[in-house]
């Protein structure tokens, strides 16, 4: 893990997490309430879903806990903190091909309880989870059997309380649906960027509802090849803000939606020295300016870009 020693992070400090075995595919983080940074990642050597909950806020040493065991499960982790403070995590399960949620008992995930959310086919694939506005978890992933995006909507906060125990529905199905991310806006609905590889397009799911029942899919970048590794955040404008590779030139680009519900948008290309490729990661500072982390492959470097130019959006 890296922690930035300063707002801008110009300088960071490195520790590693987890040394025993090949660990740390598919991670995601999120700060729990007492600050404390939280991970999800995938124990490649066993084949689980594990959790390290830091025990201060840079992450020197950490409480690593093996989450779910049953099968190859861990693959596209995706962590937010719940209404009750406690972490929830969706993933998939690869021997299954089901999609899965595991809800935290406590806020450094020492126990948890998982429940299958999605079994139809192979689905799962390329998760992201955000906390609604009632408190309930909302996942986009990807259903590999049919090609299309969908979104679980959870009918209660830990997604293991009710039958059933999510609303499934299907957002995109013109096209094989790639690297979804989910974020909240302003008005409560759900806003999701994708990778439409049919087409080779970045394209934004805008939510009609806070569950999601319907949504306006609109084309954000049409360049070739565009769209891999989304990561999305609200900017401070209500604007969101996307981060994704250009894999025709290897760079690191950026969508700045013009407006909150994303029917357009001004790309921005953030980071091209070198070859860029996977893994970009988006939040917005405190300052309100964006910061994106993501793979400088050519050097084998992780890096940040402070993208001050876009604060709040434009």
């Amino acid at each position: 893990m890296a922690a930035c020693t300063n707002p801008t992070c110009t300088s960071a400090t490195i520790t590693v997490v987890d040394t025993a075995g090949d660990f740390g595919f598919g991670t995601s983080i999120a700060i729990g309430l007492d600050g404390n940074p939280i991970i999800s990642y995938y124990d490649y050597s066993n084949g689980d879903l594990k959790v390290a909950a830091c025990t201060n806020p840079t992450c020197t040493t950490s409480v690593n806990t093996t989450i779910d065991t049953t099968g190859d499960v861990g693959w596209y982790t995706s962590i937010a903190i719940g209404v009750d403070g406690n972490p929830i995590i969706s993933y998939v399960e690869i021997l299954g091909g089901d999609l899965k949620v595991a809800a935290c008992t406590n806020p450094t995930c020492t126990t948890s309880i998982w429940t299958t959310i999605d079994t139809t086919g192979e689905v799962g694939y390329y998760t992201s989870i955000a906390i609604g506005v009632d408190g309930n978890p909302i996942i986009s992933y990807f259903d590999v059997s049919n090609g299309d995006l969908k979104v679980a909507v959870c009918t209660n906060p830990t997604c293991n309380l009710d039958s059933p125990t999510a609303t499934i529905t299907a957002i995109d199905t013109t096209g094989d649906a790639f690297y979804s991310s989910t974020a909240i806006g302003t008005n409560g609905n759900p806003v999701i960027s994708y990778y439409d590889y049919s087409n080779g397009d970045l394209k934004v799911a805008v939510c009609n509802n806070p569950t999601c029942t319907a949504a306006t899919p609109a084309t954000i970048d049409t360049a070739i090849n565009v769209g891999y590794f989304t990561s999305i955040a609200i900017g401070t404008n209500g604007n969101p803000i996307i981060s994704y590779q250009d894999a025709s030139n290897y760079e690191l680009k950026v969508a700045v939606c013009t407006n909150s519900i994303c029917t357009n948008a001004t790309a921005f290309p953030v980071g091209t020295s070198g070859h860029v490729r996977p893994y970009t990661s988006i939040a917005i500072g405190r300052n309100g300016v964006p910061i994106i982390g993501y793979t400088d492959e050519s050097n084998g470097d992780l890096k940040v870009a402070s993208a001050w130019w876009l604060a709040g959006g434009r």
